[in-house]
């Protein structure tokens, strides 16, 4: 199975909130800047608290009336504050979220079963990656092949408010609460509507460099004067070195 197979929407957050998959783009509030990024994923877009600044995304984007997800994403976080927000899918009581609490990294899924991970921002990149399943839920931290936290809930994940996702924000009974914004960074957000498998986890993580939509060494061809090749270098000012073979042209 590729890792394209069933993912509803990507965003790499190199230089906006737009869906690589899709049309399911973001829509930025209070004007979130964009930097240098981690390892091979390019930019990505930097959220101060202070500012209130978020993004948020079509309720679509979930698979809603199903137990099996996969959300992956990779964050920084540069504060070590409780209660930042991180990618809200619904509203507490009603579906699920995903934040950093006083108790650590959490998220909660209907009947509001909260898996837990302790863990403080530390200001380095870490990949974070949720799966649910009919097993339970598990969460995996910079591709390794065993969770950090997991538990038996298998609920289905219903959404009877048709909210919007916050992501680097948090919400409570249907509006954004104040205060608890992310401080820190994010990038290569990704949803599916499958549970990943952990071999598929750690090809994403990529050695802690990163692999990102479409997945895949052609994501890395670059162009010269419109022809397609790879590694270019130059020797007395020469380009060359090499040349990939592309549909059967060098």
């Amino acid at each position: 199975m590729a890792l394209t197979d069933q993912l509803t929407a990507y965003y790499k957050f190199n230089s906006n909130a737009n869906d690589s998959v899709g049309s399911n783009n973001g829509t930025e509030v209070n004007t979130p800047t964009y930097t240098t990024g981690n390892g091979s994923l390019g930019d990505c877009m930097s959220l101060a608290s202070a500012s209130s600044q978020y993004v948020t995304l079509p309720n679509g984007v979930f698979p809603w009336g199903t137990n099996t997800v996969t959300v992956n994403m990779w964050v920084n976080v540069a504060s070590t504050a409780a209660n930042q927000g991180v990618f809200m899918v619904a509203r507490t009581s009603q579906g699920a979220m995903m934040y950093f609490s006083a108790a650590g990294w959490d998220f909660a899924k209907p009947n509001v079963v909260s898996l837990t991970y302790s863990f403080t921002g530390d200001s380095a990149w870490h990949m974070w990656t949720f799966v649910a399943d009919g097993s339970g839920m598990r969460y995996y931290k910079d591709g390794n092949s065993t969770p950090v936290a997991s538990n038996a809930n298998t609920a289905v994940f219903s959404d009877p408010s048709g909210d919007t996702i916050p992501v680097g924000a948090y919400r409570s009974g249907g509006s954004i609460q104040s205060g608890w914004y992310l401080n820190g960074k994010i990038q290569a957000l990704g949803v599916w509507s499958r549970a990943l498998s952990t071999s598929e986890i750690s090809q994403l993580y990529a050695s802690g460099s990163g692999l990102q939509y479409p997945f895949s060494a052609s994501s890395s061809i670059k162009t010269v004067d419109g022809l397609a090749i790879a590694s270019v270098k130059t020797v007395n000012g020469l380009a060359i070195a090499s040349v990939k073979n592309i549909n059967g042209l060098a």
